[in-house]
């Protein structure tokens, strides 16, 4: 790309657009992808559940270091899985270590993230999501999915429209009920 810039002229010299290339080349990383790697690590003979977890959270921990230290990290997709399939579960619902990604991703200064939940729980992804990395709402301090479809304290919308949402005097339902 550096030789393309350059020739033709987005690029005064081969360093400016070596510096252009790095800026703008970079790579997307769904975290639950990388947890498919779990599948092939090889538990030693003995090796407890635990242990075999925290060997591979340090693996994996480690190969998210070198990514972001040779900075090709620009994207993450953050879902779950249990390590065998592409399920793309909600964040927190698998045991893709994501937490501990998350400190990878903040230590680099990485930033740009979406959550790439499956359809599983289109309603609720983003407040699951939320709540499993212990985010309050407002003063309240309540995790996000104790949040959800809770308007103003109530278990429920209102039932009556009110301001610019309601329609004008005028408007009448074909059946004349009225919407109160």
């Amino acid at each position: 790309m550096a030789r393309q810039l350059v020739s033709s002229k987005q690029a005064k010299d081969e360093a400016e657009a070596m510096k252009l290339a790095k800026k703008h080349i970079k790579s997307t990383l769904d975290v639950g992808h990388m947890n498919m790697w779990r599948q092939h690590l090889q538990r030693k003979e003995g090796e407890s559940p635990e242990a075999f977890d925290k060997r591979y959270k340090e693996w994996y921990t480690g190969q998210l270091k070198d990514l972001a230290k040779r900075d090709v990290l620009g994207h993450i997709h953050l879902t779950d899985n249990f390590g065998f399939h592409d399920e793309h579960l909600t964040p927190g619902m698998g045991n893709t270590p994501i937490k501990e990604a998350m400190k990878v991703f903040a230590e680099a200064g990485i930033t740009d993230m979406i959550v790439e939940a499956g359809s599983f729980n289109p309603t609720t992804a983003l407040q699951d999501t939320m709540a499993y990395f212990g985010s309050s709402v407002g003063p309240s301090h309540r995790p996000f999915n104790q949040m959800h479809q809770r308007h103003f304290g109530y278990a429920a919308p209102s039932n009556y429209i009110v301001g610019a949402y309601a329609p004008s005097n005028e408007w009448r339902l074909w059946s004349e009920v009225p919407l109160e």
